[in-house]
């Protein structure tokens, strides 16, 4: 695993029909819904759909041509979040990319601005630069204009109104989404990352200061990014003589939904549970046979998370007991590369290099649906934000919307696509646009 270009292009195909739906109420099936794709060709293109057909292809996100050369594959896309102050803020889009890169864009295609600089639509026609938000002031650091290597994804603050990025030159640092100016780097020459950095995660909780970052370098650290300063190491200085950290490359970070935990998933096998506030371990979670590669909390509950991992499984896991998994969901016969709760925390879904997604209920511990189709291994496997429809994205170039509220255990399924092609490339990520 790795963040540089390691998945190999995927085969160009003509993809097939698109599968109606045909026995939903009206209602739902006129509702119109929009998703975003990106892919290693480095295009990302935004698509509008309802139950029963896929409208068409709004726009195609793409480099003006002066910049087409090393234009890198994206390795995140995303619409900006619903609770977004600011009510313009749900027209723009968030890409990363491997050309050390990150963009925002208008949904309808103009670039708003990229990091680092670049000529943008938004100024270009101006001549003048938008204004700039006040911003916690940084003493004694300067302030990057972008990425030195490949960026390996770019989040959303809640409020809309900063981004935080990571990537391959060992940092991660808070963007203006305004001015695209740096508002901090996250680095610290004797305590920082000195290895590719994996993942980020903000924390959950609205006053919140605090960012976690994951590396290859097998640290997991907690920062204030007000400051820019580190906040904990995992563990502590003052618990290094009792706890260890990860003994290999770490591949995710997430904290809880009340911030009281932070998660990590190591290639040493296993995820661990710290609490962020005094950076102690509480728990190891061992079960996994290969690396893992995701933690995913319950949305509503801080002792219930689920991992998957190179091992072809997923492991749900309940902290209030004893450390053996609590269900183990072990239908793939490839890799589990991504998972999720949904809404609905009975819901998980998993996406695999089996080339399929299953949908869990996991009081039953079998998916209820089994959704099967690709013909190349899954990037990304993620489900809308009322648990009704899912998104995978796939090395064969092709995206697929899946209705799951038919109830069927083979979900009908719309292929995403412009006349007879998809995207030239691999699909290595994909999001819903939500509007709640």
């Amino acid at each position: 695993m790795t963040s540089r270009a390691s998945m190999t292009p995927g085969t160009e195909m003509v993809l097939g029909k698109i599968y109606g739906h045909h026995d939903a109420l009206d209602a739902v099936a006129s509702e119109q819904r929009r998703v975003i794709t990106g892919s290693e060709d480095g295009t990302a293109r935004i698509w509008s759909f309802s139950e029963k057909q896929v409208e068409s292809c709004d726009v195609t996100l793409e480099a003006p041509p002066t910049e087409n050369a090393g234009y890198g594959g994206l390795t995140s896309a995303s619409f900006a979040p619903c609770t977004s102050t600011r009510a313009s803020d749900s027209e723009l889009v968030l890409t990363s990319h491997r050309d050390c890169s990150v963009r925002i864009w208008r949904s309808t295609g103009q670039l708003v601005l990229s990091i680092p600089p670049e000529a943008s639509a938004a100024s270009a026609a101006s001549g003048t630069e938008p204004p700039t938000k006040p911003r916690p002031a940084v003493q004694g650091k300067a302030l990057p204009k972008g990425h030195q290597d490949y960026v390996n994804m770019a989040m959303w603050h809640s409020s809309g109104q900063y981004v935080l990025t990571c990537s391959d030159d060992k940092t991660a640092a808070v963007w203006n989404a305004d001015t695209g100016k740096c508002v901090v780097s996250l680095k610290d020459a004797s305590k920082g990352h000195f290895d590719s950095v994996t993942r980020v995660a903000w924390s959950q909780t609205d006053d919140s200061r605090l960012v976690a970052t994951a590396s290859y370098d097998g640290n997991a650290l907690v920062w204030d990014w007000h400051t820019g300063t580190i906040f904990q190491t995992l563990p502590s200085h003052a618990h290094l003589a009792t706890q260890s950290g990860h003994a290999a490359a770490v591949w995710d970070v997430a904290f809880s939904h009340d911030d009281t935990k932070l998660a990590t998933a190591s290639k040493d096998r296993e995820a661990k549970i710290w609490d962020p506030s005094i950076g102690a371990l509480k728990h190891t979670l061992k079960g996994h046979e290969k690396e893992v590669l995701r933690v995913c909390w319950n949305p509503e509950d801080s002792n219930q998370i689920v991992t998957c991992s190179m091992d072809n499984t997923a492991m749900v896991w309940d902290l209030r007991r004893e450390q053996a998994p609590v269900t183990t969901l072990d239908h793939h016969t490839g890799a589990v590369w991504s998972v999720q709760y949904g809404r609905d925390p009975k819901t998980i879904v998993t996406g695999s290099h089996d080339m399929t997604a299953l949908v869990y209920d996991q009081r039953l511990r079998l998916p209820k649906c089994i959704c099967a189709g690709h013909t190349g291994i899954l990037w990304e496997a993620k489900l809308s934000s009322d648990d009704s429809w899912l998104l995978t994205g796939s090395e064969d170039t092709s995206t697929r919307v899946w209705n799951l509220m038919t109830g069927a255990r083979r979900p009908p399924c719309h292929i995403l696509r412009i006349g007879q092609a998809g995207h030239r490339k691999a699909v290595t990520c994909a999001a819903f646009y939500e509007t709640k």
